[in-house]
């Protein structure tokens, strides 16, 4: 979860999170996070919910040369990757 850099957002998160039933996040940096934007209930720091997906039926993803496709995304907070 994050960045959330502005006050709004963070009020805004801490909101919908004082309404939900349940919160489950990926990591412990986003449980601090929701908490300081003022999330009271148990928060659950659980495995990526994709990775419960069932896989495509389709060959449409198969590439005939055997190449991968990687997306690339730049992260500004990324410290927590260099270690």
């Amino acid at each position: 979860m994050g960045p959330l850099r502005s006050t709004l957002s963070r009020y805004a998160v801490g909101l919908t999170a004082r309404q939900a039933d349940a919160l489950t996040v990926r990591d412990e940096k986003s449980a601090t996070l929701l908490k300081e934007c003022g999330a009271r209930q148990v928060i659950e720091v659980v495995a990526d919910p994709a990775f419960a997906l069932a896989p495509p039926e389709t060959d449409a993803l198969a590439s005939s040369d055997g190449a991968v496709l990687v997306a690339l995304r730049n992260w500004r907070d990324n410290d927590w990757l260099r270690r």
